[in-house]
C-alpha cells in the first residue's frame, strides 16, 4: 500500500526533527502512540486486510471481521493526535 509507506517516510521525517525541536513530554507520548498506530496498521492491519481482500477477490467467502472498523477507528485517532501535536506545538513560545 503506497499510502502506508508515504506515512512511514513521514513518521521518519517527524523523527528526525524531533532532535531538532526537543518538543515536550505530552508532545513525545504523542508522537510515539501515533508511530505505535502506525506501525500496528503497517506490519499487521493492513497485511491482514489485504489478504482478505485477496480471498474476496478469489471469491472466496470470508467471515465478518472487526478489522476495517479497527483500522477506521486507527485512522482517526491518528488524526487527533496529529491535531493535538499541532496545536500543543503551535502554542509552544518560539525558542531563542
Amino acid at each position: 500500500n503506497i499510502i502506508s509507506h508515504i506515512e512511514i517516510i513521514f513518521a521518519l521525517a517527524i523523527l528526525g526533527a524531533i532532535f531538532f525541536a526537543k518538543p515536550g513530554r505530552l508532545v513525545m507520548v504523542l508522537l510515539i502512540l501515533m508511530g505505535s498506530i502506525l506501525l500496528v496498521q503497517h506490519l499487521w492491519l493492513l497485511p491482514t486486510l489485504d489478504a482478505r481482500v485477496g480471498l474476496i477477490l478469489e471469491g472466496k467467502p470470508v467471515l465478518p471481521s472487526y478489522h476495517h472498523h479497527l483500522y477506521a477507528f486507527s485512522e482517526g485517532l491518528k488524526v487527533t493526535l496529529l491535531l493535538a501535536v499541532s496545536i500543543l506545538e503551535a502554542r509552544r513560545p518560539a525558542s531563542r
